[in-house]
């Protein structure tokens, strides 16, 4: 799979493929998420599939494809309101990949703003909320 990432786009498409196969071992879309997060505007085409595997019944896989839509920072309108839902209904450890995958967008994930100002408090994943907050809107913890 490692070799996909270097032949360009053709390749993300092949990972996708990967990804999107739900027959596939877990271990499979884990790998294909891992390795989409690095092949940059290369991945433009498959950010739908990774959206959609944010609710992988495996929660590695969904931890994976979460990271990777933080890493690639495309496609704002489609991947920061999945992302903030991720906080919201997923289990700790993809809702603080959430909260960092939205950091990565920045101003981009204004929108996300309220859903994350919900879980400030959270004792497990509050400093990672804090962190994208500042990250995305800072003003916002001033209210």
């Amino acid at each position: 799979m490692a070799a996909l990432v270097l032949i360009g786009p053709q390749g993300a498409r092949q990972l996708g493929l990967y990804l999107a196969d739900e027959t596939n071992p877990y271990h499979f879309r884990y790998y294909a998420a891992n390795f989409l997060a690095t092949t940059g505007t290369n991945a433009e085409a498959v950010v739908p599939l990774l959206v959609e595997r944010i609710q992988d019944k495996n929660y590695t896989v969904a931890r994976e494809a979460t990271k990777a839509l933080g890493a690639l920072k495309q496609k704002p309108d489609l991947v920061v309101p999945a992302l903030a839902q991720a906080i919201q209904l997923r289990n700790d450890e993809i809702g603080r990949e959430a909260a960092q995958a939205l950091a990565a967008y920045g101003r981009e994930a204004r929108e996300a703003v309220p859903m994350l100002l919900k879980y400030l408090k959270n004792p497990v994943i509050g400093n990672e909320v804090r962190r994208a907050v500042l990250a995305i809107a800072p003003e916002a913890l001033d209210q």
